[in-house]
């Protein structure tokens, strides 16, 4: 019999850092020539991490959308994914799950325990980015996060240059990640940055599964909304617009998005009402897509109001 397919898994909370580690540890791992398998699992209707994933591990993407693949509600889409997973030729060496930022880590084993999985994968790590940043603000009012460091096998606090910036008391986090977690061990991180020769144990198997079993319901109060407009936007009015969203809804917890405006290519995204737009390649020009997550906003309002910006609007 041959051994079960080894999978870390990546969890975090929105916005956290999960696809940036991801990158990196695809680039740490790529002198070793594994094939690597990446599902990408997003809450939204359009997966925006599976396009910003090293292109060279494009054919090895799998994608479940929509929910969480510890929901009942994407059970289809994952064991489809898992499927494909199992039956790839030549065999994956290793598979890495990124878990959408709003998962309540349930039991995976569920799954993998029973035909036509068992003995087929394994789950050897379960690591939980944590935002240094913006931690504290949402542990108190989010059940999911704190089941997520739980859950974990080791932690990852990121975004630590922004937390020395901001005076965050990173001494008081590691005991509240120690307390929720006794004895998890946690490394430190700008920009996802690590030695993952230390970090990475895919040869382990992590017993963390079973505190909790899959959910049957999508999370309460949290919402996704996917805008889609065909043509280009204006730098000026692409900033108004996200000003506007900033302004008009406090609850929104995570936007990402790639947009074409007459000044080129641009990749969006915000970590509550904090915005970031940054220079892409975008392979279809001319397509804007922008995923919001969060509290309840007004979609059609929101629609007609991206729309209206676009140029040459279809």
């Amino acid at each position: 019999m041959t051994n079960p397919l080894p999978v870390i898994l990546l969890t975090g909370f929105l916005g956290a850092g999960k696809t940036t580690v991801l990158n990196e540890i695809l680039k740490f791992l790529e002198p070793k020539n594994l094939n690597i398998g990446v599902l990408i699992n997003e809450f939204g209707r359009i997966n925006i991490d599976a396009q910003l994933v090293n292109e060279k591990y494009s054919d090895n993407i799998y994608e479940v959308n929509q929910g969480s693949i510890f929901c009942a509600c994407t059970r289809d889409q994952f064991l489809s994914a898992l499927d494909s997973i199992i039956k790839h030729t030549p065999p994956f060496d290793l598979m890495i799950i990124e878990a959408t930022g709003i998962a309540q880590t349930g039991d995976l084993n569920q799954y993998l325990n029973e035909p036509p999985y068992k003995n087929k994968l394994k789950i050897a790590q379960n690591i939980c980015l944590v935002d240094a940043v913006n931690f504290h603000k949402v542990l108190v009012t989010l059940p999911a996060v704190k089941n997520q460091i739980q859950e974990a096998s080791l932690c990852i606090i990121n975004k630590m240059d922004l937390a020395k910036q901001q005076q965050i008391d990173i001494k008081a986090l590691v005991r509240k990640l120690q307390e929720l977690n006794p004895g998890v061990p946690i490394y430190m991180t700008e920009y996802g940055k690590l030695n993952f020769a230390d970090v990475l144990k895919p040869d382990e198997s992590a017993g963390y599964m079973g505190v909790l079993s899959i959910a049957q319901d999508r999370p309460e109060n949290i919402y996704s909304y996917t805008l889609v407009s065909e043509g280009t936007i204006s730098m000026d009015d692409l900033s108004k617009f996200l000003k506007t969203i900033s302004k008009t809804y406090k609850d929104l917890m995570r936007a990402k998005g790639f947009i074409s405006t007459d000044e080129g290519d641009f990749y969006v995204e915000a970590v509550g009402t904090k915005w970031d737009v940054k220079p892409f390649e975008n392979t279809h020009r001319g397509r804007n897509r922008l995923v919001f997550t969060g509290g309840r906003m007004d979609n059609s309002k929101l629609q007609a109001e991206f729309k209206n910006i676009t140029m040459d609007c279809k």
